[in-house]
């Protein structure tokens, strides 16, 4: 609730008529690409990638709402403190605008709590509004300079803190390597966004002009301009630097759609004026609503269906097993099991475990190779020992096993079974 308000408000900052505003935030929370016409060819892994409206959050709003609370608080965070620098730059009494910038500030340090490099991604787009504000002046604009500048420094110990530790800290280094997320081939920006870029192309004109009078309507000109080359910069987390392009991309791209049914000269026929303009919206709708129709019926059938697995459900054995655990293990033991169990394991339990999520359980590859193995009961004893020594890993001792009824790990001396329950069963580790 907390970020369409936000939305709207930075909407009304651009958007004037209140029709316009209402398609902009529809396009905003509800919109997508065309993606779904390459899930309807049958192209869902055109390029070697899904289409971006279906797997990249930060280039949508709709993943947000649907169920990534803390990047829909991050991204009301971002566009807050841009509204506030936004009115610190355009008060009456120049004065007074140090209390709103700092609060900006507030806002992304916020924003920064939730997703550390945010930080960073502010940063580009600050750097590229000033920028267009530099060549559209052809002089340096130190209002806005000093206005960003209060607000970004709140945020930059947090982010000197993170490089930081990322830098001297092995394990999170090491996570940061394996959390790879490179933008996928540029056709699929195209797919993607095509649509709203090529509407946008007369709201930059109509932007750049507009900037004139205030650079204020240089921020979502620049934003769009700059993200193409943010999401191909040399870094791991690639696509996510498209953090919140998708605002005032849907901004200009209602702002294009005015203007071109404004210089089609339609409007001079009233007759048919208003009804040109109905069908293009809707025509709009109906080619950018689909992916997110296709995501909800997805989520009600896959929600329909408690027969499916894992991670939709669990069942009654698995949930059995990791309470028991939660009940009679003590906090921060290590549990192997398969890896969709440690996924669900620290839900239910305050225990870790051995492999459970894809960028944080560090050398996954290999750990889960050594699952496999010790689960199918193929490890010699000294290799079984080895492993639940923790010094295969050069970690702390496993204290816990979750095997099925299909796993064969009866062989291994050095377990003892404490629970069982539908199919699900507790191993101990004994001290050797």
């Amino acid at each position: 609730l907390l970020l369409i308000l936000v939305i709207y408000r930075f909407v009304a900052a651009f958007l004037v008529k209140r029709s316009l505003r209402w398609l902009a935030i529809v396009l905003i929370c509800m919109g997508g690409g065309l993606g779904w016409l390459l899930i309807a060819i049958g192209q869902g892994d055109w390029l070697g990638s899904q289409p971006i409206d279906f797997f990249v959050p930060e280039g949508f709003t709709f993943f947000l709402l649907y169920g990534l609370p803390h990047l829909a608080l991050a991204r009301a965070a971002l566009l807050g403190g841009l509204l506030l620098t936004i009115h610190a730059f355009v008060l009456p009494n120049p004065r007074r605008w140090i209390p709103f910038s700092a609060l900006a500030g507030l806002c992304w340090l916020v924003m920064g709590l939730c997703v550390p490099f945010y930080i960073a991604v502010l940063y580009a787009i600050l750097g590229a509004w000033g920028l267009a504000a530099w060549l559209r002046q052809r002089s340096f604009p130190w209002q806005l300079f000093f206005r960003c500048c209060v607000g970004a420094l709140i945020p930059l110990p947090y982010l000197i803190y993170n490089f930081y530790v990322f830098a001297t800290n092995p394990v999170l280094g090491a996570w940061s390597a394996q959390n790879v997320l490179p933008s996928p081939h540029p056709l699929h920006y195209v797919v993607g966004y095509g649509i709203l870029a090529f509407l946008s192309l007369p709201a930059i004109r109509w932007g750049w002009h507009r900037a004139r009078h205030s650079i204020v309507y240089l921020l979502p000109v620049s934003w769009v301009i700059a993200a193409p080359i943010l999401v191909y910069l040399p870094i791991n987390v690639q696509k996510r630097l498209l953090e919140g392009v998708f605002v005032p991309l849907c901004i200009l791209a209602v702002m294009g759609l005015r203007l071109w049914w404004i210089g089609s000269g339609v409007q001079r026929r009233p007759r048919y004026a208003r009804l040109v303009w109905r069908q293009a919206v809707i025509g709009l709708l109906l080619l950018l609503l689909p992916t997110t129709l296709v995501l909800l019926s997805g989520g009600i059938t896959f929600a329909a269906r408690a027969d499916l697995a894992s991670p939709a459900f669990h069942s009654a054995g698995e949930i059995a097993a990791l309470d028991w655990l939660n009940s009679h293990a003590q906090t921060d033991q290590i549990v192997l099991c398969r890896f969709d169990t440690g996924n669900y394991l620290p839900v239910r339990t305050s225990l870790r475990a051995y492999i459970g999520h894809g960028p944080e359980t560090l050398n996954l590859a290999e750990k889960s190779q050594k699952v496999d193995r010790f689960l199918a009961g193929s490890m010699s004893p000294e290799e079984a020992r080895y492993l639940l020594s923790g010094e295969a890993d050069k970690g702390d001792p496993i204290r816990y096993v979750i095997a099925n009824d299909a796993d064969g790990i009866q062989g291994y001396t050095a377990l003892q079974k404490v629970f069982e329950s539908n199919g699900y069963a507790i191993y101990e580790v004994q001290a050797s």
